[in-house]
């Protein structure tokens, strides 16, 4: 259906501007898409883009510097999958 496809697109334009090398907007389109929400329920698009989405505006703070920032999508991630791996590494290399 039209709607399932719809996170997946949203998703796949994401990476598409992560690719691109502009992090301040995949900063901006996942503030939008990923405020947080209790686990299980998790804005815009499915539970399961949701760590990844994060992750990806994490490593674009971190490409433009913000390490407190990167922090703070780091927590988002961790506080719905607290064993998220990718999560815990980026966290761990930030605050070394």
């Amino acid at each position: 259906s039209r709607e399932s496809d719809e996170p997946r697109k949203t998703w796949d334009e994401l990476q598409n501007v992560y690719r691109s090398g502009d992090y301040e907007r995949v900063i901006q389109e996942a503030d939008h898409l990923f405020k947080w929400k209790p686990p299980g329920n998790t804005a815009l698009l499915p539970e399961d883009m949701f760590s990844a989405g994060c992750l990806l505006a994490a490593r674009s703070a971190c490409n433009l510097g913000r390490l407190d920032q990167a922090l703070q999508w780091c927590g988002r991630v961790l506080q719905a999958v607290t064993t998220d791996l990718g999560a815990l590494y980026l966290q761990g290399v930030v605050l070394l």
